[in-house]
């Protein structure tokens, strides 16, 4: 963990203070047994403690008094308040013991408080935070079970029809019509995914391999994303590191440059693989097969006259659908549908693992405002429950469940991971520009710090980030 990124401000029941150091104590309630002409004592572990936590705030300024007065009116509250602790994070109940004021006379418009924390929750986490990275590697997790859940329905559904193919003509007419599906989805993805396929030649009685071949061509696509992210991030620390050669010398006055190309950010390469991966992945890539018209379902002559019309196609390797033997296409096309489930399944876990990739970068590097962050959560959901509905109407309740149960889990971890993202940044205002003024100058005068210009670019996509005015609103961090 790194302090410059992850430690929090520090407060008392909203009242933020300044740290100088910290010192954190757990004892445990010891039970000691004596025994007479026995060297030694028998201790006995009874529990853990209240945690005690010692700060050493800091106050300074012209306005130190102000503060002081404030956090000494919090310390006085009676009862527990909530502590934000710049490591822990979030301590809902802590009880005050006691505080220490201190003044110098050489140090003015300074003190420094002692204040001692006793926590009074009984048996709560230490650590309640999670961290944005964590939540990303929670949605890897989640995508997995769903995929293996829903690869497992297929297989299960693959090998039942194949058990019943034996002499009876319309499973296997069902069989070929599946393979024929099976086999278009998989051409027309490794078109542009490029893998070697282990199920190419059957795919309905190697389910196994064609679920594998599934992933491998869904994680194929979006190999690339991470390069892509590392690629934004090394622009912005460029950007960032460099910017004082942008400005002429001896200038006392910002002149900032386009800072960051339109589109540069990680929720850009979000929607482009999504825009792939629907492409590819959509119902549209399996077509059920048809049955002819040139027969009524279950016309065994008609079958037989129509596939003596095709030797020619079926001598060249081909399998039209006039040879198949009748089926109703009701069946046919709920055979297809648990291909479709499957692939929409994997559609949706893959760009769950996308978006994974972007709250990982974000983490690190911000490079999306929160409204962009949102729309990527909201494109993986959709999947998800878009998904999900397709389970629901092919499959019975208690099957369905196998697989909507791990979908739900994973659009859960996802709306956790957005979360965590953007609450990690300050909130998101409204500033109005006092006067005109570059972004390098704006973000000097509501931060002190004059690079952060390519963060309100970022959020405000400006055409113009030399030119803003009087009374223009912008978004921008809190602090």
């Amino acid at each position: 963990m790194s302090w410059a990124e992850k430690l929090l401000p520090a407060s008392f029941r909203d009242i933020e203070f300044d740290v100088q150091s910290l010192s954190d104590e757990t004892p445990r309630s010891l039970a000691r047994h004596s025994y007479p002409y026995t060297d030694g004592t028998d201790i006995e572990d009874m529990g853990r403690d209240e945690r005690k936590f010692s700060v050493k705030a800091v106050l300074w300024g012209d306005d130190y008094e102000e503060r002081l007065q404030a956090l000494i009116a919090a310390l006085d509250t009676r009862g527990a308040g909530r502590l934000i602790h710049p490591i822990y994070g979030v301590i809902e109940s802590a009880q005050v013991r006691t505080h220490r004021v201190h003044h110098d006379a050489d140090n003015v418009d300074y003190c420094t408080v002692d204040i001692e924390f006793e926590e009074s929750v009984t048996g709560a986490p230490f650590f309640t935070r999670q961290l944005s990275s964590q939540a990303a590697d929670a949605m890897d997790d989640a995508a997995d079970d769903a995929e293996t859940a829903s690869g497992g329905v297929l297989v299960d559904e693959c090998d039942k029809l194949a058990g019943q193919a034996d002499g009876d003509l319309s499973v296997m007419s069902r069989i070929s019509a599946m393979r024929q599906n099976a086999v278009t989805f998989l051409v027309a993805v490794n078109n542009e995914a490029h893998e070697i396929l282990t199920s190419i030649t059957d795919p309905i009685r190697n389910a196994m391999g064609f679920v594998q071949d599934v992933t491998a061509l869904a994680q194929a696509l979006i190999s690339q994303v991470p390069n892509q992210l590392d690629a934004l991030q090394r622009q912005a620390d460029i950007t960032r590191n460099s910017v004082n050669r942008l400005l002429p010398a001896g200038s006392s006055t910002a002149v900032a440059p386009q800072l960051v190309a339109a589109g540069s950010d990680s929720a850009a390469v979000a929607g482009e693989a999504f825009a792939q991966i629907d492409r590819l992945f959509s119902s549209a890539a399996v077509l059920p097969t048809p049955v002819s018209q040139d027969y009524a379902p279950g016309s065994y002559d008609a079958w037989v006259a129509a596939v003596a019309a095709s030797a020619q196609t079926a001598a060249a390797g081909v399998v039209p659908a006039s040879s198949l033997y009748p089926v109703a296409q009701s069946q046919l096309d709920a055979d297809t549908q648990v291909l479709l489930v499957h692939i929409a399944t994997v559609r949706a876990t893959t760009k769950a693992r996308v978006a994974a990739d972007v709250m990982a970068a974000e983490s690190i590097t911000p490079l999306s405002a929160p409204s962009q962050i949102e729309q990527v959560v909201t494109a993986v959901r959709d999947s998800i429950e878009e998904a999900i509905v397709q389970v629901r109407a092919r499959y019975g309740i208690e099957q369905a469940r196998a697989i909507t149960e791990p979908l739900k889990s994973l659009a859960m971890s996802v709306q956790e991971a957005g979360r965590a993202v953007i609450n990690a940044r300050p909130a998101l205002v409204s500033r109005t520009v006092a006067s005109p003024a570059p972004l390098r100058l704006l973000a000097h005068r509501w931060y002190g710090d004059h690079s952060r210009a390519v963060e309100l670019q970022r959020l405000n996509n400006l055409r113009l980030p030399n030119a803003t005015n009087t009374g223009d609103k912008l978004n921008a961090y809190a602090k």
